[in-house]
């Protein structure tokens, strides 16, 4: 028994390892094709977004490019430009105001303006603004940088002086004469919180963030008004490529950036996460490890029922004579003067009993038989006595009875049942044994003042007197204090 409650024990650690470690194994691997499908679904989202908002933005920066650009070729505008008095005298000076008010107007942008390039005069809807002069004034600066580029037109992010200071998205035209020189600079102006709304929707919809970024990284659009022309964004452009549709890549916060050239802007959109990754992360190792501590916990109640389950069967098979399977001496006068113990057990019945003839079985017949005679007279008393009845084995051919709860008639109606049921005979093909059971009893009617085994002394004792007396008999003492 002892052996196999060791290998039981043995396998059972080896199974409880296996799925230790296939756990660990396949929730490392689930969590690792987990965040690669998340990182796949992110980048794959986040591309689908700088569509929308490269739709979105661009319609509403394409428009103004138009608007720009018609202006530029407008004949009107033109023959005012290559007046060296620009725009001349009033009655052409309010031609011109009147020229840009019904621009802004029918376009609906915050500024319409013209500049021309021979006397620096700068008029918008509202009239004569003021006269440009990048050497003297630092805010004039834009000018000289658009007409040294010789780009058609351009974007410049910069404070409208007309309204308040504010920042506007200017689009610049240059205006060429029929020999294409250059005579002017015209263009409109974006209200900036218009872009910065469209922007705001997606950043709040998808928890992101997004910039228009020129290729120095410098923000020209951000929802916050303190980063435009003010904050760089150096994760994004070490990735910048023009030739590419866009770029991906992870930063060290956990997070990732993903950036598009728009041709038409000369700007990159940039789209960034603005949540850590690694939270996420971190929140599927906590639940492995949670798992793993259940797993373990689970294990450890496990091997804790195992072995008390083997110690109990360990404890109970101690008990057991290994023959016949009832008590062995030692538990039978553990478990009897427990029992006699018990008020509700009075009166009670000890009973001595041994195998008449069983020497003679064993000599003349073998040990086989005798183990078979004493497994047969077990199998007797089993079959007499009741289950609340303990039975045991003294050891040889000696078994004991505690009958709880008991009078003396049902005493002697036991005995003389089991004494009928116990006469049997064993023989080979030369000798032939018939065995019988002498009994020696004694039956308190209260409690005894004496010790148990001073009991089963007395029964002892009325055995032999049996044995004595011709064997095949039972003797009955009643205590007496």
């Amino acid at each position: 028994m002892k052996k196999t409650t060791i290998k039981s024990r043995r396998v059972f650690w080896l199974m409880a390892i296996l799925i230790f470690v296939s756990f660990i194994v396949s929730s490392y691997i689930s969590i690792n094709s987990l965040s690669k499908i998340i990182k796949t679904s992110e980048k794959e989202l986040t591309i689908s977004i700088m569509s929308q908002i490269y739709n979105d933005i661009g319609i509403e920066l394409t428009k103004p490019i138009v608007a720009s650009q018609t202006m530029a070729h407008d004949l009107f505008l033109k023959k005012y430009l290559e007046d060296p008095a620009f725009p001349g005298d009033s009655e052409r000076e309010e031609q011109l105001i009147n020229y840009l008010k019904i621009t802004k107007e029918g376009l609906d942008y915050n500024t319409v303006f013209a500049v021309s390039d021979k006397n620096g005069k700068y008029y918008t809807m509202d009239g004569y603004n003021k006269t440009v002069d990048p050497d003297t004034d630092a805010h004039d600066i834009w000018y000289k940088l658009f007409v040294e580029s010789g780009l058609t037109y351009d974007f410049d992010v910069d404070v409208d002086e007309v309204h308040n200071n504010e920042w506007s998205v200017f689009v610049n035209s240059r205006v060429l004469d029929e020999n294409q020189e250059l005579i002017g600079v015209c263009g409109v102006g974006i209200d900036m919180t218009h872009l910065q709304d469209i922007l705001r929707k997606y950043e709040e919809q998808y928890d992101i963030r997004v910039n228009f970024v020129d290729e120095n990284g410098l923000i020209q659009i951000d929802t916050d008004s303190i980063n435009i022309e003010n904050a760089v964004l150096e994760e994004a452009v070490p990735n910048f490529n023009k030739d590419k549709n866009y770029t991906y890549h992870e930063v060290e916060d956990g997070g990732y950036v993903v950036s598009k050239y728009i041709d038409n802007f000369d700007w990159y959109l940039v789209v960034s996460s603005k949540h850590d990754n690694r939270d996420m992360y971190q929140d599927m190792y906590n639940q492995l490890a949670l798992g793993l501590a259940v797993i373990f916990g689970v294990l450890v109640m496990a091997m804790r029922m195992i072995v008390q389950r083997d110690r109990s069967l360990l404890e109970k098979e101690s008990m057991k004579d290994g023959l016949t399977g009832i008590l062995n001496k030692q538990a039978f006068v553990n478990e009897a003067m427990r029992q006699s113990r018990k008020k509700n057990k009075v009166p009670y019945a000890f009973l001595f009993i041994d195998i008449d003839r069983f020497k003679q079985v064993n000599d003349s017949l073998g040990h086989s038989i005798g183990d078979k005679a004493i497994c047969d007279v077990a199998n007797e008393l089993k079959a007499v006595f009741d289950d609340d009845e303990i039975l045991g084995r003294f050891g040889g051919d000696e078994f004991v009875v505690f009958m709880n709860n008991t009078l003396e008639r049902r005493v002697i109606s036991k005995l003389e049942e089991f004494s009928d049921r116990v006469r049997m005979t064993y023989s080979d093909d030369e000798n032939q044994v018939t065995i019988s059971a002498s009994i020696g009893a004694v039956i308190c009617e209260h409690r005894p003042a004496t010790d148990f085994v001073e009991l089963m002394n007395m029964a002892d004792e009325e055995l032999y007197k049996a044995k004595e007396n011709g064997r095949n008999q039972y003797r009955i003492r009643k205590y007496d204090e």
